[in-house]
Protein backbone atom coordinates (compact mmCIF):
# COMPACT_ATOMS: atom_id res chain seq x y z
CA UNK A 1 0.00 0.00 0.00
CA UNK A 2 1.48 2.88 -0.62
CA UNK A 3 2.04 5.21 2.49
CA UNK A 4 1.76 8.93 0.92
CA UNK A 5 -1.62 10.58 1.43
CA UNK A 6 -3.71 11.39 -1.36
CA UNK A 7 -2.74 15.09 -2.50
CA UNK A 8 -5.95 15.28 -5.52
CA UNK A 9 -8.88 17.32 -5.00
CA UNK A 10 -11.62 15.60 -4.58
CA UNK A 11 -14.26 16.14 -7.84
CA UNK A 12 -17.73 18.26 -6.56
CA UNK A 13 -20.48 16.55 -6.97
CA UNK A 14 -23.15 18.15 -9.50
CA UNK A 15 -25.92 19.80 -7.92
CA UNK A 16 -29.50 19.47 -8.67
CA UNK A 17 -29.74 20.61 -12.46
CA UNK A 18 -26.23 20.16 -13.44
CA UNK A 19 -25.08 18.14 -15.66
CA UNK A 20 -22.41 15.83 -15.21
CA UNK A 21 -19.37 15.94 -17.22
CA UNK A 22 -19.84 12.90 -18.44
CA UNK A 23 -23.40 12.90 -19.55
CA UNK A 24 -22.68 16.33 -21.29
CA UNK A 25 -19.83 14.37 -23.47
CA UNK A 26 -22.82 12.15 -24.45
CA UNK A 27 -25.28 14.66 -25.35
CA UNK A 28 -23.22 16.40 -26.97
CA UNK A 29 -21.74 13.15 -28.92
CA UNK A 30 -25.64 12.21 -29.87
CA UNK A 31 -26.12 15.84 -31.48
CA UNK A 32 -28.77 17.30 -28.54
CA UNK A 33 -26.01 19.47 -26.92
CA UNK A 34 -27.29 21.91 -24.38
CA UNK A 35 -29.98 24.38 -24.59
CA UNK A 36 -29.65 28.18 -24.89
CA UNK A 37 -29.29 29.50 -21.36
CA UNK A 38 -32.79 31.73 -20.34
CA UNK A 39 -30.70 35.21 -20.40
CA UNK A 40 -28.80 34.22 -23.30
CA UNK A 41 -32.38 33.85 -25.29
CA UNK A 42 -33.73 36.88 -23.71
CA UNK A 43 -30.89 38.79 -24.87
CA UNK A 44 -31.36 37.77 -28.90
CA UNK A 45 -35.01 37.87 -28.56
CA UNK A 46 -34.70 41.69 -27.11
CA UNK A 47 -35.06 44.55 -29.99
CA UNK A 48 -31.94 46.47 -30.10
CA UNK A 49 -31.78 49.92 -30.02
CA UNK A 50 -32.04 52.64 -32.89
CA UNK A 51 -28.90 52.12 -35.03
CA UNK A 52 -28.15 48.80 -33.95
CA UNK A 53 -28.11 45.05 -35.05
CA UNK A 54 -29.76 42.31 -33.10
CA UNK A 55 -27.07 40.60 -30.59
CA UNK A 56 -26.57 37.31 -33.02
CA UNK A 57 -28.09 38.19 -36.19
CA UNK A 58 -25.91 37.78 -39.29
CA UNK A 59 -24.75 40.53 -41.35
CA UNK A 60 -25.91 39.95 -45.01
CA UNK A 61 -24.23 41.49 -48.36
CA UNK A 62 -27.29 42.67 -50.89
CA UNK A 63 -26.71 40.35 -54.17
CA UNK A 64 -24.62 42.36 -56.70
CA UNK A 65 -25.79 43.85 -59.59
CA UNK A 66 -25.08 42.95 -63.01
CA UNK A 67 -22.72 44.99 -63.71
CA UNK A 68 -21.15 44.52 -60.65
CA UNK A 69 -20.57 41.02 -61.52
CA UNK A 70 -19.30 42.11 -64.61
CA UNK A 71 -16.34 44.07 -63.07
CA UNK A 72 -15.51 41.35 -60.35
CA UNK A 73 -15.09 38.82 -63.10
CA UNK A 74 -14.34 40.41 -66.32
CA UNK A 75 -10.43 40.27 -67.05
CA UNK A 76 -8.83 42.06 -69.69
CA UNK A 77 -5.09 41.45 -70.50
CA UNK A 78 -3.81 43.24 -73.68
CA UNK A 79 -0.17 42.70 -75.27
CA UNK A 80 1.30 44.65 -78.23
CA UNK A 81 4.78 43.78 -79.76
CA UNK A 82 6.48 45.47 -82.73
CA UNK A 83 8.98 43.66 -84.25
CA UNK A 84 11.38 44.63 -87.26
CA UNK A 85 12.43 43.11 -90.52
CA UNK A 86 15.28 43.78 -93.41
CA UNK A 87 12.96 45.69 -95.07
CA UNK A 88 12.49 48.59 -91.63
CA UNK A 89 10.30 49.06 -88.62
CA UNK A 90 7.24 50.37 -90.70
CA UNK A 91 4.60 48.99 -87.89
CA UNK A 92 3.15 50.59 -85.29
CA UNK A 93 0.33 50.03 -82.07
CA UNK A 94 -0.89 51.35 -79.34
CA UNK A 95 -3.37 50.10 -76.85
CA UNK A 96 -5.52 52.65 -74.08
CA UNK A 97 -7.53 50.79 -71.13
CA UNK A 98 -10.36 52.58 -69.09
CA UNK A 99 -12.49 51.00 -67.00
CA UNK A 100 -13.55 47.45 -68.38
CA UNK A 101 -12.53 48.79 -72.14
CA UNK A 102 -9.66 48.43 -74.51
CA UNK A 103 -8.85 50.51 -77.34
CA UNK A 104 -6.60 49.12 -79.72
CA UNK A 105 -5.08 50.14 -82.90
CA UNK A 106 -2.64 48.52 -85.17
CA UNK A 107 -0.61 50.24 -88.26
CA UNK A 108 1.39 49.12 -91.24
CA UNK A 109 3.94 51.66 -93.33
CA UNK A 110 3.56 50.69 -96.91
CA UNK A 111 7.33 50.31 -97.61
CA UNK A 112 6.83 50.96 -101.18
CA UNK A 113 6.60 54.92 -100.62
CA UNK A 114 8.40 57.43 -98.40
CA UNK A 115 7.18 57.94 -94.81
CA UNK A 116 5.11 54.84 -94.64
CA UNK A 117 6.24 55.02 -91.03
CA UNK A 118 4.69 58.16 -90.44
CA UNK A 119 2.02 57.39 -91.99
CA UNK A 120 1.34 54.53 -89.60
CA UNK A 121 2.51 57.14 -86.33
CA UNK A 122 -0.82 59.06 -87.51
CA UNK A 123 -2.95 56.82 -88.05
CA UNK A 124 -2.17 55.13 -84.28
CA UNK A 125 -2.43 58.71 -82.66
CA UNK A 126 -6.00 60.00 -84.09
CA UNK A 127 -7.61 56.05 -83.51
CA UNK A 128 -6.68 56.71 -79.82
CA UNK A 129 -6.89 59.97 -79.51
CA UNK A 130 -10.53 60.03 -77.42
CA UNK A 131 -10.92 56.75 -76.09
CA UNK A 132 -14.52 57.36 -74.33
CA UNK A 133 -16.65 53.79 -75.65
CA UNK A 134 -16.93 54.60 -79.01
CA UNK A 135 -19.18 52.71 -81.72
CA UNK A 136 -17.85 50.81 -84.81
CA UNK A 137 -19.34 53.69 -86.62
CA UNK A 138 -17.39 56.21 -85.01
CA UNK A 139 -13.96 54.16 -85.11
CA UNK A 140 -14.71 53.87 -88.93
CA UNK A 141 -14.81 57.86 -88.72
CA UNK A 142 -11.50 58.25 -86.92
CA UNK A 143 -9.64 56.12 -89.63
CA UNK A 144 -10.86 57.74 -92.00
CA UNK A 145 -10.27 61.31 -90.75
CA UNK A 146 -6.72 59.45 -90.24
CA UNK A 147 -6.52 58.77 -93.84
CA UNK A 148 -7.43 62.82 -94.89
CA UNK A 149 -4.60 64.46 -92.00
CA UNK A 150 -1.96 62.11 -93.72
CA UNK A 151 -2.80 63.02 -97.15
CA UNK A 152 -2.37 66.14 -96.50
CA UNK A 153 1.10 66.12 -94.62
CA UNK A 154 3.88 68.20 -96.34
CA UNK A 155 5.32 64.37 -97.29
CA UNK A 156 2.52 61.98 -97.11
CA UNK A 157 2.87 58.57 -96.60
CA UNK A 158 0.51 55.40 -97.31
CA UNK A 159 -0.38 52.97 -94.49
CA UNK A 160 -2.75 50.02 -93.26
CA UNK A 161 -4.89 50.48 -89.87
CA UNK A 162 -7.24 48.54 -87.38
CA UNK A 163 -8.81 50.11 -84.30
CA UNK A 164 -11.02 48.32 -82.19
CA UNK A 165 -12.90 48.68 -78.78
CA UNK A 166 -12.97 45.40 -76.70
CA UNK A 167 -15.53 45.13 -73.96
CA UNK A 168 -17.74 43.10 -71.77
CA UNK A 169 -19.98 40.86 -74.31
CA UNK A 170 -18.40 43.17 -77.74
CA UNK A 171 -16.31 44.10 -79.70
CA UNK A 172 -16.75 46.62 -82.26
CA UNK A 173 -13.93 48.36 -84.32
CA UNK A 174 -13.14 48.67 -88.16
CA UNK A 175 -10.28 48.67 -90.87
CA UNK A 176 -8.22 48.96 -94.04
CA UNK A 177 -5.54 47.65 -95.81
CA UNK A 178 -3.51 44.76 -94.84
CA UNK A 179 -3.95 44.18 -91.44
CA UNK A 180 -6.49 41.21 -90.18
CA UNK A 181 -8.70 40.74 -86.59
CA UNK A 182 -9.56 37.20 -85.30
CA UNK A 183 -11.15 36.37 -82.66
CA UNK A 184 -10.95 32.77 -80.76
CA UNK A 185 -13.86 32.13 -78.16
CA UNK A 186 -13.60 29.78 -75.05
CA UNK A 187 -16.38 27.65 -76.76
CA UNK A 188 -13.59 26.41 -79.92
CA UNK A 189 -15.05 29.08 -82.59
CA UNK A 190 -13.20 31.39 -84.64
CA UNK A 191 -14.41 34.50 -86.57
CA UNK A 192 -12.33 36.69 -88.50
CA UNK A 193 -14.12 40.31 -88.17
CA UNK A 194 -12.23 41.80 -91.36
CA UNK A 195 -13.72 39.38 -93.85
CA UNK A 196 -15.17 42.42 -95.24
CA UNK A 197 -11.85 44.47 -94.99
CA UNK A 198 -10.90 46.46 -98.47
CA UNK A 199 -6.85 46.21 -98.92
CA UNK A 200 -6.83 49.30 -101.09
CA UNK A 201 -6.68 52.14 -101.34
CA UNK A 202 -4.92 52.50 -98.16
CA UNK A 203 -4.46 55.56 -94.94
CA UNK A 204 -2.98 57.97 -96.63
CA UNK A 205 -4.65 58.63 -100.12
CA UNK A 206 -7.62 60.10 -99.07
CA UNK A 207 -10.28 57.85 -100.45
CA UNK A 208 -9.16 54.67 -98.27
CA UNK A 209 -12.90 52.94 -97.89
CA UNK A 210 -12.60 52.07 -94.20
CA UNK A 211 -15.35 48.92 -93.18
CA UNK A 212 -16.53 48.90 -89.43
CA UNK A 213 -17.43 45.44 -87.82
CA UNK A 214 -19.00 44.58 -84.54
CA UNK A 215 -19.34 41.70 -83.10
CA UNK A 216 -20.77 39.44 -79.53
CA UNK A 217 -18.02 38.06 -77.75
CA UNK A 218 -18.43 35.97 -74.15
CA UNK A 219 -14.74 36.01 -74.36
CA UNK A 220 -11.47 34.12 -75.56
CA UNK A 221 -8.65 35.96 -77.14
CA UNK A 222 -8.67 38.60 -80.05
CA UNK A 223 -5.55 38.82 -81.97
CA UNK A 224 -4.95 41.76 -84.76
CA UNK A 225 -1.54 41.14 -86.71
CA UNK A 226 -0.55 42.28 -90.34
CA UNK A 227 -1.61 39.87 -93.39
CA UNK A 228 2.18 38.62 -93.39
CA UNK A 229 1.78 36.84 -89.54
CA UNK A 230 -1.91 34.79 -90.90
CA UNK A 231 -0.27 34.17 -94.21
CA UNK A 232 3.15 32.69 -92.51
CA UNK A 233 1.89 30.67 -89.77
CA UNK A 234 -1.14 29.86 -90.61
CA UNK A 235 -4.84 30.39 -88.50
CA UNK A 236 -4.90 26.92 -87.33
CA UNK A 237 -1.27 27.46 -85.40
CA UNK A 238 -2.53 30.28 -84.40
CA UNK A 239 -5.82 29.73 -83.11
CA UNK A 240 -3.77 26.89 -81.07
CA UNK A 241 -1.33 28.81 -79.58
CA UNK A 242 -4.34 31.63 -78.84
CA UNK A 243 -6.18 28.50 -76.84
CA UNK A 244 -3.31 27.16 -74.91
CA UNK A 245 -3.37 29.70 -71.94
CA UNK A 246 0.23 30.56 -71.44
CA UNK A 247 0.53 33.89 -70.41
CA UNK A 248 -0.39 36.58 -72.75
CA UNK A 249 3.61 38.24 -73.46
CA UNK A 250 4.69 34.30 -73.80
CA UNK A 251 1.65 33.94 -76.08
CA UNK A 252 2.46 36.86 -78.75
CA UNK A 253 5.86 36.25 -78.84
CA UNK A 254 4.99 32.55 -79.85
CA UNK A 255 2.75 34.00 -82.58
CA UNK A 256 5.78 36.30 -83.59
CA UNK A 257 8.30 33.35 -83.88
CA UNK A 258 5.40 31.36 -85.57
CA UNK A 259 5.89 33.92 -88.74
CA UNK A 260 9.55 33.16 -88.84
CA UNK A 261 12.01 32.05 -91.44
CA UNK A 262 13.92 29.09 -90.33
CA UNK A 263 16.73 31.57 -90.33
CA UNK A 264 14.94 32.97 -87.40
CA UNK A 265 14.81 36.29 -89.83
CA UNK A 266 10.90 38.21 -90.65
CA UNK A 267 9.91 39.08 -94.42
CA UNK A 268 7.80 41.54 -92.92
CA UNK A 269 7.58 44.42 -90.16
CA UNK A 270 4.97 42.94 -87.52
CA UNK A 271 2.59 44.97 -86.03
CA UNK A 272 0.68 42.32 -83.10
CA UNK A 273 -1.74 43.15 -80.48
CA UNK A 274 -3.77 40.72 -78.87
CA UNK A 275 -6.09 41.50 -75.98
CA UNK A 276 -7.29 38.42 -73.77
CA UNK A 277 -11.39 38.33 -71.97
CA UNK A 278 -11.20 36.00 -68.81
CA UNK A 279 -13.58 35.47 -66.20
Amino acid sequence: MDPRPDRRRPRPTPGPGVTPPGALRRLVKEGRGLRTPAWRRRTLNADPAPGQRPVGATLTRPAPSEKEVNQEVLMLEVQTLIAAARTGDGARVGSVRTGDQALVAVSLGDPSVPQGVVAAQHVVRVALEHPAAPSAEALAGRLREADHQVRALAAPGLASGAVLAVRPGRIEGASVGDLSVWCFSLEGRRVELTAMENHRPLLGSGEAQVVPFKTTFAGGTVVVACDAVWQLAGIDAIAEVARSGRPIADLTEAIVDLSRLETGALVAPVGLAVVRVSG
